[in-house]
């Protein structure tokens, strides 16, 4: 996608959200996922990038195989790849185009969309390149609850896709998940935590699995069967992501409710519960400031959103040591003179938490 020279320092949330009355199909999931992974988590993501002003362009590559609206037409090939230095996407089959896709790329940040259990199932080999990047690589893995009992279901029959299994999850233990219709549900989560193992050892952060909600009538959200894995190796990356997940689910809970019966009664009921969500976060913060005596803000707002993926965004976690601070729980020593601004009221790097 186009990066940050025409970058919108004031950007107005998006105002689809994931509804779906129909049959959800793979295609529409895809479709809707992608919408919003552009809309909440790379946006914001390329401005952190933008900010750091190393990287002049980050590729949006979309290996999902459905055909998506691009800017910018272009041809590629096997054996000819051509990819425009300015493109919105890049298509291409992950295992045909990987060595030349790479090698374009070059050093540039990129953030890939990839499909494990595709037409043609990927391997922790063929995923090797991606993990030995040393330039910001974010990786998103879309993964059907159907298409993993299909894969278990074969693989029990044949050795080819036994094999093909073994290689994509690095692990021969998915032969002991169960195969029963009841126990379905067990052997996708299980199959799902075998996957994820695999792709940890290479990240220091933590993987993380992300159901798929969508709104299927009026104020009722119902989680897909459908699990998005994401992996960065990247701080703000991560925060990024977590901020799209935790904004994503307001603003779907909140749109479910537009028109109904009753919608102020909705309206409520979901701020009263994100108030809630606040008040209990705020007592994590204190309890976990006293007890570690953590003296650096962003260190310890950053170990709560590790603990609490997708649930809080940063700015509810800058609102809660500002509230700390007006009830004097924590002191902080600033490096710099106290300024009247919204922004300089958070303690940064430089600045000392004194708790009480």
């Amino acid at each position: 996608m186009k990066l940050w020279p025409d970058l919108d320092n004031n950007p107005q949330p998006p105002s689809n959200v994931a509804r779906y009355p129909g049959r959800l199909t793979e295609r529409t999931m895809v479709f809707l996922l992608r919408e919003w992974l552009l809309q909440d988590y790379t946006t914001s993501y390329c401005r952190a990038l933008a900010a750091t002003r190393i990287f002049r362009r980050c590729y949006w590559i979309d290996m999902l195989g459905i055909a998506a609206k691009i800017q910018a037409e272009h041809q590629i090939q096997a054996k000819d790849m051509a990819i425009p230095k300015a493109c919105d996407l890049i298509q291409a089959n992950w295992l045909e185009m990987t060595p030349t896709l790479l090698k374009e790329i070059d050093q540039s940040p990129a953030i890939f969309l990839l499909n494990p259990l595709g037409p043609r199932m990927l391997s922790q080999d063929g995923l090797a390149p991606l993990y030995q990047r040393t330039t910001p690589t974010e990786l998103c893995f879309f993964i059907s609850h159907k298409r993993i009992e299909i894969q278990l279901t074969t693989a029990s029959r044949s050795p080819i896709h036994a094999r093909m299994l073994v290689e994509l999850l690095h692990t021969d233990r998915w032969k002991t998940l169960p195969t029963q219709k009841e126990k379905k549900k067990q052997a996708i989560e299980r199959f799902l935590d075998l996957f994820i193992a695999a792709l940890q050892r290479h990240f220091q952060l933590p993987v993380q699995r992300m159901a798929l909600p969508i709104q299927v009538r009026p104020a009722i959200v119902e989680t897909a069967p459908y699990t998005l894995i994401f992996a960065t190796r990247r701080q703000d990356s991560f925060i990024c992501m977590n901020n799209a997940v935790c904004m994503y689910q307001r603003r779907l809970h909140q749109q479910s409710f537009r028109g109904i019966l009753s919608e102020e009664w909705f309206v409520a009921q979901q701020e009263e519960h994100i108030k809630r969500a606040l008040q209990s976060q705020y007592q994590q913060t204190l309890q976990q400031g006293r007890t570690q005596r953590i003296r650096r803000w962003p260190d310890l707002r950053y170990q709560l959103l590790l603990n609490n993926f997708g649930q809080l965004t940063l700015d509810d976690y800058d609102t809660i040591i500002k509230q700390l601070l007006e009830k004097k729980e924590v002191r902080c020593e600033w490096k710099l003179p106290a300024s009247t601004s919204e922004e300089s009221s958070i303690p940064g790097n430089d600045d000392t938490l004194i708790w009480r």
